[in-house]
């Protein structure tokens, strides 16, 4: 702990803002699969502004002390003026960082950004779900549409997935129509396919048969929603890897 000065242990020893919002307005989950911290930011938002913002996290010294004085500087700020406090203040605030643990601070203010863009999402309608893989997990959001409401509803699901090109697509027992069916599909897109018993398809790229730049599914699909696309993801896993899908 010598490595720390007195900014940052007096943050670690009695850190701020500790705990989560049941009923928060927005989520941020992030992780650095280089030394293993996760940090979750939760916010809630009255007019603009951060009313109230706790954090939970599972990392070292630094990154307790990165999100405790995170929240100390937002709460009360308006969300635009949030999303403006930079790494190099986080730092500042602590009284300096080692080199080397310098990337707390980074996952601090991505942890807050990913809460405010959440907390847009679900103002525009949109309801937050999480893909949970062995060593990762993926947030999305499905659109308030009939078809993503059956798939809500039989939520959590546990399956096994398969791989094509750069889809992968997994069974989620549901028998359901397509209401706007198309074969045409975007990089970050979440589909509904009613083969094989009903599937959730994921897109992170070129599929097979997809061709001029455009990724092509290989039937008819309907898009439920969208996910924040991790590009290494869909090279990690392989066929039978499990993912659970779960609501936020």
């Amino acid at each position: 702990m010598s490595q720390y000065g007195n900014g940052v242990m007096e943050h670690f020893t009695n850190p701020r803002n500790v705990g989560e919002i049941k009923d928060a307005d927005g989520v941020g989950t992030v992780g650095n699969p280089v030394c293993g911290d996760i940090m979750r930011i939760y916010i809630k938002v009255e007019d603009e502004r951060i009313k109230e913002i706790k954090f939970k996290t599972f990392g070292c010294a630094a990154a307790i002390a990165s999100g405790s004085v995170l929240t100390e500087m937002v709460k009360g700020k308006a969300v635009d003026e949030a999303l403006k406090v930079t790494r190099e203040q986080i730092i500042g605030k602590l009284g300096g960082l080692p080199r080397q643990k310098r990337h707390c601070s980074i996952l601090a203010q991505d942890a807050l950004k990913k809460a405010i863009d959440d907390y847009h999402a679900r103002k525009k309608g949109l309801i937050p779900i999480r893909f949970v893989f062995e060593s990762t997990s993926l947030k999305g959001y499905v659109k308030p549409t009939s078809l993503a409401q059956k798939i809500l509803r039989v939520l959590p699901v546990e399956a096994k997935i398969e791989k094509w090109g750069e889809e992968i697509y997994f069974p989620i027992n549901l028998k359901a129509d397509l209401q706007n069916p198309q074969t045409e599909v975007e990089k970050g897109d979440i589909a509904f396919w009613p083969d094989e018993g009903g599937c959730l398809c994921l897109f992170f790229g070129a599929t097979p048969i997809s061709k001029e730049g455009k990724i092509v599914a290989y039937s008819d699909v309907e898009v439920v929603g969208s996910f924040t696309i991790e590009p290494m993801l869909v090279r990690m896993l392989s066929d039978g890897d499990g993912v659970r899908v779960e609501r936020e």
